[in-house]
């Protein structure tokens, strides 16, 4: 067993080896894990949020990109139309992961109170 340090998350997510969320899903359910495994989750806002988060706690991972204003609806939600839709997949596409407003503060408050918790603290410094 290696542990590779500084390895990009697209190539990272890229790899066949087996991952934690992989290995909780195939105890949980063989189905469900071959079920994953043919069908692949990509682009969801919740994976977006997670990875913002993980980017943000660690310090490591896919560069942010927040949505700009002609891409939100009046009431500040991500757009649905094609050009939003394609916006997000050429970042996606650049390496980014783009975010709206609302998921970069709540992104900043689960960051803050990671980092407030002295023991996270210290390992996430280690």
């Amino acid at each position: 067993m290696s542990i590779l340090y500084d390895l990009a998350e697209l190539e990272y997510h890229a790899r066949p080896e087996l991952s934690s969320t992989g290995a909780r899903l195939l105890l949980e359910a063989p189905a469900k894990f071959k079920y994953r495994m043919d069908h692949p989750q990509e682009g969801k806002r919740a994976f977006d949020v997670g990875t913002a988060a993980h980017t943000k706690i660690l310090g490591v991972g896919s560069g942010l990109v927040e949505y700009p204003d002609e891409h939100l609806t009046p009431s500040g939600n991500v757009s649905t139309k094609a050009a939003t839709v394609l916006w997000a997949e050429e970042q996606r596409s650049a390496g980014l992961t783009p975010v709206s407003p609302d998921d970069i503060a709540a992104v900043d408050a689960m960051a803050e109170s990671v980092l407030a918790h002295p023991k996270a603290r210290e390992l996430l410094e280690a």
